[in-house]
């Protein structure tokens, strides 16, 4: 996915924002992926379902099903991980229906209870027998720089970004996380990624010195970090967040060409 060109006045940023402020009943809250390691899905179908209500001015609200995008996303690893891009050709190309007409239940992937069909607008959902519109998604690109970043997620939603995971992240409680040397050399050797979306930033002073962050949504649960969410070192890179961050259109029609975007090994998320 090549970025995106998205022109910034770096003087018009505010210096906070928080996409929960500006698109209350849209911005879907943490999920918890437990036992299973499918970031991928999960931040896919946040930042899908945020987009979704935000883009289409609340016509189209409500958590979308990861359920849908795990058993029917065939060629991903499960939860032993996915490619990102993968999930958004799939979202792309066959849509997705709400939880409440597919609930998550962790079915074996493979096992797909909805109908796969690139020219279907609507598709019946397996208990209520009602029918449903299917979600997709326009094109999804990639964003490049913190500025960038923040000028899209100001104007159209939150985005999905991928970082190294570290022992101590597993343990955090609050505060702006920043990853520590140690822990960084360690973590450089390993090639795995954590999926999770950005939904604004801020500034903050600790210990004397003022530093910028990130507002990122993880999916492990309520309980973890700041209610499920977390706050990261922003304009630094820190533990590669800003390396790879995608973001997309809404678009309620079929796609012509769903697989011209290439697989990038680089955009594993476990």
């Amino acid at each position: 996915m090549l970025p995106k060109e998205i022109p910034v006045d770096v003087n018009r940023l505010p210096a906070s924002f928080d996409a929960r402020d500006k698109w209350p009943s849209y911005v879907t809250p943490p999920q918890d992926q437990e036992w299973c390691s499918n970031s991928w899905v999960w931040s896919t179908i946040g930042v899908a379902s945020d987009r979704w209500g935000i883009n289409s001015k609340g016509q189209y609200t409500g958590l979308l099903s990861a359920q849908n995008l795990f058993s029917c996303n065939l060629n991903q690893k499960g939860c032993s991980g996915g490619y990102l891009t993968r999930a958004w050709n799939y979202v792309l190309k066959f849509g997705l229906v709400t939880e409440t007409c597919l609930p998550w239940t962790g079915d074996t992937p493979g096992r797909c209870a909805i109908q796969k069909k690139a020219s279907a607008k609507f598709v019946e959902c397996p208990q209520t027998r009602r029918s449903e519109l299917l979600r997709r998604i326009g094109p999804p690109y990639r964003i490049s720089g913190e500025h960038e970043m923040m000028k899209d997620i100001m104007e159209n939603g939150p985005v999905q970004a991928t970082m190294r995971v570290q022992r101590d992240l597993f343990v955090y409680k609050g505060g702006v996380y920043r990853c520590s040397e140690a822990s960084s050399r360690v973590a450089a050797l390993n090639r795995n990624q954590h999926s999770v979306r950005i939904i604004g930033w801020g500034e903050t002073t600790e210990f004397g010195r003022r530093e910028k962050y990130w507002i990122a949504v993880n999916s492990w649960g309520r309980e973890w970090g700041e209610n499920g969410y977390f706050r990261i070192l922003r304009g630094t890179n820190e533990c590669g967040i800003e390396t790879f961050v995608l973001a997309m259109t809404i678009n309620s029609t079929p796609a012509a060409d769903p697989y011209r975007f290439a697989y990038n090994t680089t955009s594993v998320a476990y």
